[in-house]
């Protein structure tokens, strides 16, 4: 029978890779149990580079103590938080597609609170006894998503640990005047402040129906009578030491949330030589110059398309005779209407000779420009412009990757917003206007960017469920 090695690193750096390799070839007789705090500073690229062994495991302390599980034998609490190689790959995984997601312009409290919105809505534990002996204990339900409360906490405060955001697993108790059980939840420390949150019932919330604003992030009156810290927590007397997140704050952090998941866009409008109008927007700067456009007609904005140019120059600093060249040659109407007929916008070339602004149609090429793009009429006479840009598969389910661009009227004016949306219904081979108008309505897009973390739920010609927020 093997010994246990147990070699405690405390944290990680790319230096012990070659240190746990030369232990797992030099212990040929030993079981390696590599002990750390936290994955904090452990990437999956690391991970790759240490030697696979069955006699070696990892074990993630993640701020659990032993008097916070329900077990008397010392092993099976170990055992609790030890993974293999492999089991630990797919859960720091998991936590770098999370992490990635985060904007790095963030504040540590819109950091915390990101994370929060994006777990709540990723579980999919069910609340059955009968099944509470197949729930995760352990940093592994965030690849299984099924989690036991413990699971929870332990996984939220691991995120926040490699985002640099101190958080606290607390163990107590959580009662009504029907019940009282044990129950655990996180404490984070911003700026010298302590703020309670409870994702796992703020999850059950949400697996039950509710999809409004959080309810547990750091509101004391959750907290107060509800929620109540075993002895040995240091902090106690939550009334006096918690920092509440009002409703003012907490609707600063979801439109901190909102505006991370669009983008915005400034439109030049300009007036044609036959006194047609047109208005655009640069979308993006790469070998191709990326432009959504819209025809302006007795005040009306109509037909939304994106073109394509080959530019290197920037077009907001032409002269006005080089204006005259955009507005009249390369966005004529006429020009505009060819090139998505027969090349999908794209429009050409447009560069500079000896100083002078040269147009060129480029017409023996046609670009490597995908057929993706749709312009959507609603019946309010709304339109939009869908953008397809990929499909894929989860959980066997085949769901489209979008992009929505919509002219719209800002507190700073008219602007080109851009929403990004997944969902299961193929929004180019559908002609039906009950989901241009309800599916798709401006409110349910903002709602399922906000809300629904840019996911819009399935469609039913029949049915449609659209995101509703719900009041408290």
């Amino acid at each position: 029978m093997f010994s246990n090695k147990v070699i405690d690193l405390t944290s990680f750096n790319p230096n012990l890779i070659n240190y746990i390799n030369d232990l797992v070839k030099n212990n040929i007789f030993s079981n390696i149990i590599i002990v750390l705090n936290s994955t904090k500073g452990l990437t999956t690229e690391m991970i790759n580079l240490i030697t696979k062994s069955n006699k070696l495991k990892f074990r993630i302390k993640s701020g659990l103590k032993t008097e916070d599980v329900s077990k008397k034998d010392l092993d099976e609490i170990n055992s609790i938080i030890t993974y293999t190689k492999d089991e630990l790959y797919n859960i720091v995984y998991h936590f770098e597609k999370i992490e990635k997601e985060v904007n790095s312009n963030f504040s540590n409290l819109e950091k915390a609170f990101y994370v929060y919105e994006n777990l709540r809505k990723y579980f999919s534990y069910k609340y059955y006894k009968e099944n509470e002996m197949t729930k995760e204990n352990s940093l592994k339900g965030i690849v299984s998503k099924n989690v036991s409360n413990l699971s929870v906490v332990l996984i939220y405060k691991e995120i926040l640990n490699r985002l640099d955001i101190n958080t606290q697993l607390v163990k107590g108790v959580l009662q009504s005047l029907e019940f009282k059980k044990k129950h655990y939840w996180n404490i984070i420390e911003i700026d010298g402040k302590f703020i309670a949150v409870d994702l796992y019932l703020e999850n059950k919330e949400y697996l039950n129906g509710y999809e409004g604003n959080s309810m547990y992030f750091g509101n004391i009156s959750s907290f107060i009578n509800s929620h109540k810290p075993s002895g040995k927590e240091p902090i106690q007397y939550y009334e006096n030491t918690l920092y509440s997140i009002n409703n003012v704050t907490l609707a600063t952090l979801y439109k901190t949330i909102k505006d991370s998941k669009e983008e915005k866009f400034s439109i030049n409008i300009f007036e044609r030589k036959d006194k047609t109008e047109g208005l655009y927007a640069i979308l993006e700067k790469n070998d191709l110059l990326k432009l959504v456009y819209y025809d302006i007609e007795n005040k009306a904005v109509l037909n939304p398309s994106i073109l394509y140019l080959k530019c290197d120059l920037d077009i907001k600093k032409l002269s006005y005779e080089e204006e005259d060249i955009i507005y009249n040659e390369v966005l004529s109407k006429t020009n505009i209407a060819t090139n998505l007929s027969l090349r999908k916008g794209y429009l050409g070339i447009l560069k500079k000779e000896n100083e002078k602004l040269i147009y060129d149609k480029d017409e023996n090429n046609e670009g490597e420009i995908k057929d993706n793009q749709k312009n959507i009429k609603r019946s309010d006479g709304s339109v939009f412009l869908v953008e397809q840009i990929n499909f894929f598969n989860k959980e066997n389910i085949t769901i489209g990757n979008y992009n929505i661009y919509e002219l719209l009227n800002s507190d700073k004016g008219y602007i080109i917003l851009k929403n990004i949306l997944y969902t299961e219904k193929n929004l180019f081979l559908s002609e039906d206007q009950k989901l241009y108008d309800s599916y798709l309505s401006r409110k349910n897009i903002d709602k399922t960017v906000l809300y629904n973390n840019s996911y819009l739920e399935v469609y039913n010609p029949g049915e449609i469920k659209i995101v509703e927020k719900k009041e408290n």
